[in-house]
């Protein structure tokens, strides 16, 4: 975990997205995301237009399979993108341009 931020960053700042912050939560990613302490947080950054994406790691940290469509759906709603920065073969960017 200690060099996944700095990636994320790295990722974001080559794109010349602005950072507004970071939200960690220590689950498994098979954790709803209710039971996530960040998961509020994030929310609210996103319906407050603090934030217009998110950049993760992988799409699992997004919550559980059953979870990540109504997610994808609910920020594309919100305008709001998910990009995900590591995964195997290249970044995948969904929601909005």
């Amino acid at each position: 975990m200690t060099d996944l931020l700095p990636r994320l960053e790295e990722y974001a700042e080559a794109r010349d997205w602005t950072i507004v912050g970071a939200v960690v939560d220590r689950y498994p990613a098979t954790s709803p995301t209710a039971d996530r302490s960040g998961w509020p947080r994030l929310l609210e950054m996103v319906l407050s237009r603090a934030i217009t994406g998110v950049v993760t790691a992988t799409a699992d940290m997004c919550g559980p399979p059953n979870e990540r469509e109504a997610f994808r759906t609910w920020m594309a709603d919100h305008r709001a993108f998910i990009a995900c920065a590591c995964t195997v073969d290249r970044p995948k960017f969904e929601g909005p341009r």
